[in-house]
């Protein structure tokens, strides 16, 4: 977000950045490696761990939000995609080691184009404009702030049917239950195209507008 003192602004959606999974990735391993952690891939893994306490406090954690944002309802179907739990290490702004982090993902792998997904375009915004915009904050003295938005997905409302197995650690699961999936959730085919769609409308509504030679970028 590029500011002024007279409130106007321009708004960078999508910034090109290094891929964060794969960097996290590495980073785990090699940390892992350091301190002799072993990551679990499963939750029965995470259960063996002599992590545990800290692992099944981060599913918890999770499970909490998910519920909060009403990101899905329990149904009654034949079948659900499978999802499962991502661990990894969660690191303070100096890069050290301050706990555990649980993330819920859904095997998107297994949609089928035409009956739980369709479009799933999302603009990026381009690398020519990023800097158009910093040099142009330069020239004016504005101030450059940057924002995240935390479980971004999770904010959109999903069109399309989704059932999804019931995720692992939510207290009284019974089998017979999947979840009907109202939010998007993480590894959806869709998912940047609502989290998109789902930002645009916000930002249209409180006045601003995308450039017409770049439908990423935004200006107040």
């Amino acid at each position: 977000m590029l500011a002024k003192n007279d409130h106007r602004s321009v708004c960078l959606q999508n910034q090109p950045r290094p891929n964060v999974r794969f960097r996290d990735y590495v980073v785990n391993n090699v940390v892992a490696e350091l301190l002799d952690i072993e990551f679990p891939s499963t939750y029965k893994q995470a259960y063996a761990s002599p992590l545990w306490s800290k692992w099944r406090s981060a599913v918890k954690e999770k499970l909490e939000s998910l519920r909060r944002q009403k990101t899905w309802r329990q149904t009654q179907a034949a079948k659900g995609i499978i999802c499962c739990w991502v661990y990894a290490l969660k690191r303070d702004q100096h890069g050290r080691i301050k706990g555990c982090k649980a993330r819920l993902v859904i095997h998107g792998f297994k949609q089928e184009v035409g009956v739980n997904f369709h479009d799933t375009y999302a603009p990026v915004v381009r690398f020519e404009s990023v800097r158009t915009a910093i040099f142009y904050a330069m020239k004016h003295d504005w101030d450059i702030l940057p924002y995240d938005v935390k479980t971004g997905f999770w904010y959109g409302d999903l069109e399309e049917i989704i059932y999804m197995e019931q995720p692992a650690g939510i207290d009284g699961a019974s089998s017979k239950m999947v979840c009907r999936l109202l939010k998007s959730l993480h590894r959806l085919r869709q998912a940047p195209r609502i989290w998109n769609d789902t930002l645009k409308s916000l930002l249209l509504l409180i006045g601003f507008a995308h450039l017409d030679s770049d439908t990423g970028m935004y200006m107040l």
